[in-house]
């Protein structure tokens, strides 16, 4: 039985947490003195 709920658990969990995965916004790359770094879509560095 515990197995069971622990499964569902894992399901419904793993279904929350893919359309926050879609949700983020793409990265950007972007240069410095000391190499290329991830930037958001306004520059700011990651």
């Amino acid at each position: 039985m515990t197995s069971s709920i622990r499964l569902a658990f894992t399901l419904v969990a793993s279904l929350a947490i893919i359309p926050a995965a879609f949700a983020a916004p793409p990265t950007k790359t972007g240069k410095t003195d000391k190499g290329n770094v991830l930037t958001d879509a306004k520059g700011m560095t990651l």
